[in-house]
Order: C-alpha cells, then structure tokens, then sequence
C-alpha cells in the first residue's frame, strides 16, 4: 500500500505565519502606538491616586464630621475606585507588554516574542469584552427598572 497524503495535506507544508515588511513595519508602529499609550495611562492612574489620597484624606474627616455614617459611604467609594484602578492598571499593563513585545517581534524577527505580544494582547480584549458584558447587562438592567418605573407612575 502506498501512502500518498498528497491529498489530505494540501496547503499543510507551510510551517507557520510569516510577515511581509508591509506587516513588519505595521507591527512596529502599533507597538510604539500601544507604548506610548500605556505609559500615558499609567501615569494618569498614578496622578489620580495620588490626588484621590491627597484629597480623599480631607473629604473622609469633612464628610465622617458632618453626617453619620459618611465614612462608610466613602469607604465604599474607596473601595470601587481601588478595584477600577487597579483593573485599568492591569489592562494598561498588559497593553504595555503586547507593546514591548510587538516591538522586539517586530525588530528581530523573535517568534517567543511575537507569541508573547499576542497573549498579553488576547488577554487585554478578553478582560475588556468581560468588562463591556457587564457595563451593557447594567445598562440593560436600568433600561429595564426606567420602564418599570415609568409604568408603575402611570397606573
């Protein structure tokens, strides 16, 4: 019996992706892009805690000396805003890494760093796409209680 696999591997011999210089170059520019971008970002999150410690000091002593229970509320308030900085913190991060990497691809022609960039890549939209999931259920879940509301008024 001959083994003739002619059939089967047609268009299989090619052993992986390859980037013509129109794609090389393409690469590059993202990085640099995606840099400069998550460098920005994460200086502005740093300027925003810092500015959050610095005047959050002053409204927790206004706010628990004014009202009761002004310090829980602002507590809870902390509490969001640490987890939403630290979620862009992470995404800016990996953002930073794709960067890095794409760059380093794209520059030597490294394939560890090529597979490297699109991990950090695939994880940032994967997050986002979560993030985007629950941002649209709560818009749903408002829509949903604002035409409630508004028929409870009628009746």
């Amino acid at each position: 019996m001959t083994e003739d696999f002619d059939t089967l591997d047609a268009g299989m011999g090619n052993t992986g992706l390859t980037l013509s210089s129109i794609d090389t170059a393409n690469l590059r520019t993202a990085g640099k892009w995606g840099r400069f971008i998550a460098i920005t970002g994460l200086a502005m999150i740093g300027l925003a805690m810092v500015s959050m410690l610095a005047f959050g000091g002053s409204m927790l002593a206004t706010m628990g000396s004014s009202m009761m229970g002004g310090s829980g509320a602002f507590s809870l308030i902390l509490v969001v805003y640490g987890l939403a900085f630290a979620v862009s913190i992470y995404l800016y991060w990996q953002l930073l890494q794709f960067s890095t990497n794409a760059i380093k691809a794209a520059d030597q022609g490294n394939s560890a760093a090529m597979t490297a960039s699109f991990t950090s890549l695939k994880t940032m939209f994967k997050i986002l796409g979560v993030l985007l999931g629950i941002l649209l259920g709560i818009y749903a879940l408002t829509f949903v209680f604002a035409i409630l509301g508004g028929l409870t008024s009628i009746i």
